[in-house]
């Protein structure tokens, strides 16, 4: 979840809010719904726009020492009303005892105890050997729709494919070594300064070699909130189901600030704070978008 998500609005320059999206960490963008009421006839050539992120994490995700992530995103899109296409080429670079596996579109994934016990260092309590892996993780395209233009909803609701491919090396714990799936719906409605959204998936995800994952749904819920007319924030809570018997379901909080510097220019920051082992402790990141 938070797989690659955007609101495909006719205003695709101009995203309200930043979220992690990857780990869920793909980059996740929300649409200024309140020009979702403009007349799609205006905006019927395509539009095409670049952005660069930065993600970081930590957190022991219940093992004897903490895994540290850097994912730097690169992300092209191509919108066209009421559709839009989307490619996330990314770097990973994971420090930790193993046994982490990161740059999957449906979150981090966590090996069995066997392989936990593993990487937890020699008995009477000797520090756990840390190593780094770095390269290239997995891609991750999406194809969006917005559904609301065909009943005439006063609000905003989109359903999103995604495929995480498997480009990741699996022997560093870069990626899973499989291709992942999900279908998601998104929703919002803006009611002044307030935007509330929600979005409901569902992913299909793919083996380990010596781990069976099972399909999860997931969940998002949270606020947008209008600062001014080009500074945004807002939180939300992020849920996904164990995938598991031995795995944590993942919860966690999001707060972000987007500033749209201009027609073209947009920044967007935020922070994570995870509940779970299946969640990072903490996680700041920062990503550059340019539209046109």
């Amino acid at each position: 979840m938070r797989a690659y998500l955007q609101f495909i609005r006719p205003c695709s320059k101009h995203p309200v809010a930043f979220l992690p999206g990857w780990r869920t960490h793909t980059l996740i963008l929300f649409c200024s719904i309140a020009m979702s009421s403009l007349d799609a006839s205006e905006y019927e050539s395509g539009s095409f726009s670049f952005s660069l992120g930065m993600d970081y994490s930590s957190g022991d995700y219940g093992l004897a020492a903490d895994t540290e992530m850097l994912y730097l995103p690169a992300t092209l899109e191509y919108s066209q009303f009421p559709w839009r296409l989307a490619i996330t080429i990314p770097y990973l670079r994971i420090t930790g005892p193993g046994g982490v596996i990161g740059g999957n579109g449906g979150g981090i994934i966590v090996k069995d105890d066997t392989d936990r016990r593993s990487n937890r260092g020699g008995s009477g309590g000797e520090t756990p050997t840390l190593r780094t892996q770095q390269g290239l993780a997995d891609i991750v395209t999406s194809l969006s729709y917005a559904l609301d233009p065909l009943w005439n909803l006063p609000y905003a609701v989109d359903l999103i494919g995604e495929a995480k491919l498997a480009t990741a090396d699996a022997e560093k714990e870069l990626g899973s070594g499989s291709n992942d799936y999900s279908l998601q719906l998104n929703m919002a409605a803006t009611q002044g300064r307030l935007t509330p959204f929600f979005t409901l998936g569902y992913r299909l995800m793919g083996d380990l070699p010596q781990m069976e994952l099972s399909n999860v749904s997931f969940a998002s819920l949270g606020l947008d909130y209008r600062l001014s007319r080009s500074l945004y924030s807002g939180i939300s809570f992020d849920y996904r189901q164990a995938y598991s018997a031995t795995a944590a379901e993942l919860r966690e909080w999001v707060a972000y600030l987007n500033w749209e510097m201009d027609n073209s220019w947009s920044i967007n920051g935020y922070g994570v704070a995870g509940f779970s082992n299946a969640s990072p402790d903490a996680a700041v990141g920062i990503q550059l978008r340019y539209a046109r």
